[in-house]
């Protein structure tokens, strides 16, 4: 994801979590494509920062040699536990489908206000702070715990 774009210069967002990293010596890909000038990649926070020649080089083109280099990592073998159900249990991505919704439930909120539409900014704002909450009743434990 895009999330700063000037003349010659890209910064991307990779959604980095437990499930996803960034494939080690992306920078080194990087460099060695023609029009790229210079990159810089922090594989914990996923942000990449390109300097490119817009001449010999396009920002889709970028985003695809970034996409080939992100990998599904599934972690060692000894976090797939058995449990006494007999059923193995993976890791779980917690609170992924809430926090999907809640997203999607800001962006209509705000869409709302962009557009001028009262009943769908204040329904979908609604739908925000009841996910909000029960997000943080969900988590509660981890919040409060440090």
């Amino acid at each position: 994801m895009i999330t700063s774009l000037l003349p010659g210069r890209v910064r991307l967002r990779v959604p980095v979590n437990e499930n996803w990293r960034i494939t080690p010596g992306l920078e080194n890909k990087l460099i060695n494509e023609t029009g790229i000038l210079s990159a810089k990649v922090n594989p914990r926070s996923g942000s990449v920062l390109i300097e490119f020649d817009a001449v010999r080089t396009t920002v889709d083109r970028i985003e695809r040699i970034i996409n080939r280099n992100v990998e599904i990592s599934l972690g060692p073998v000894s976090d797939f536990k058995v449990k006494s159900t007999g059923k193995p249990a993976g890791r779980k991505r917690a609170g992924a489908k809430t926090y999907n919704l809640l997203l999607a439930s800001l962006l209509t909120s705000l869409s709302g206000i962009v557009f001028d539409n009262k009943k769908l900014h204040i329904r979908a704002g609604y739908l925000f702070v009841t996910l909000a909450g029960r997000h943080v009743f969900d988590f509660r434990n981890r919040i409060w715990r440090k």
